[in-house]
């Protein structure tokens, strides 16, 4: 609505700029009662006034009808943008003129306007504590930062697990929060990982966090999501299950090497024996030179079943003839 336009055509131009700058003042539900104070009256120049809500969010308030006996009244729909609120009930003692109702129905006209937006900052209330509740809501630490790095919002699980509230933690860069990094980051791409690790209680924690960059479109502006895990335990797991792994992998590695090195030196002391009881008694340099081979091989079959043993296998009877 024209404001100055409205003004012009107004009669009694005082009495309604009085009703908008009293109007305007109104911020909440409860400030409406003031529609019902004196100073409000006679601006309205009228004994009372009362009103009959439609909406549920007015309704369900403490701004309860009450009945009056002026013998004039004037009620008025409370309408604004096809928004129906009900309608504004005004009492007097003297007949109400046609210029008297006009100026009611445009000071209507500006308290319908309000009731639009109290509800809007009502169910804009109402939306955001449902998205600070959700926020903290999640198991996982998580929180945003503006393109510095310095947190803009943090859950309650981010600040659990580094034991700081949520003013420590805002306007805190994210890097200074962490002990020291395993890998340095670089956040050049638009989403990616590293890995962090401190100590608590004199335990090494380690941490997995994810990141993802956000453009904010109202404000032109880059910002980031960081999503912070505790994998200690997957962390110990997994080298638990590596070293397991590695020394499974050697154990085959023993036990391929012995029994492939058990059939060559079976061969070779039997062929050794054959060849030694072949040697004529008189040929001694030959027969020694056949007894150190033969202990040599005694050697090394005494490391193969070493090997055996160290990969937990049963080792092979060797033939000691």
């Amino acid at each position: 609505m024209n404001t100055k336009s409205t003004l012009k055509n107004n009669p009694n131009k005082e009495n309604l700029y009085s009703a908008l700058l009293f109007i305007n003042n109104l911020y909440d539900l409860e400030d409406l009662l003031q529609l019902k104070s004196s100073q409000f009256l006679k601006i309205c120049e009228v004994q009372a006034i009362d009103w009959n809500f439609k909406a549920h969010w007015l309704k369900k308030k403490f701004l309860i009808k009450e009945k009056k006996n002026w013998p004039f009244q004037y009620t008025i729909p409370l309408i604004f943008k096809t928004k129906n609120y009900g309608e504004i009930i005004f009492y007097s003692s003297q007949k109400l003129t046609q210029r008297k109702k006009n100026f009611l129905k445009k000071v209507s006209s500006f308290i319908s306007s309000i009731l639009f937006s109290i509800e809007n900052k009502e169910n804009l209330s109402h939306i955001k504590k449902q998205w600070v509740n959700t926020f903290d809501s999640f198991s996982q630490a998580f929180c945003i930062t503006d393109k510095d790095f310095k947190i803009i919002r943090s859950n309650q699980a981010f600040q659990k697990l580094f034991k700081k509230n949520k003013n420590e933690c805002t306007h805190e860069n994210i890097f200074n929060i962490f002990p020291f990094f395993i890998d340095k980051p670089e956040l050049i791409e638009k989403e990616g990982s590293f890995l962090a690790q401190g100590e608590i209680n004199k335990e090494k924690i380690y941490w997995e966090v994810s990141f993802k960059t956000l453009y904010l479109k109202k404000e032109s502006s880059k910002a980031f999501l960081f999503l912070i895990n505790n994998v200690t335990e997957e962390m110990k797991m997994e080298s638990l299950l590596a070293h397991q792994a590695k020394e499974q992998e050697l154990g085959l590695i023993k036990g391929s090497l012995a029994h492939e090195l058990n059939n060559p030196i079976a061969g070779i002391k039997a062929l050794l024996s054959v060849i030694e009881r072949s040697v004529p008694q008189n040929q001694h340099f030959i027969t020694k030179s056949l007894k150190d081979m033969q202990k040599a091989m005694n050697t090394c079959h005494q490391v193969v079943q070493s090997l055996l043993l160290a990969s937990k296998k049963k080792p092979r009877v060797l033939d000691q003839s």
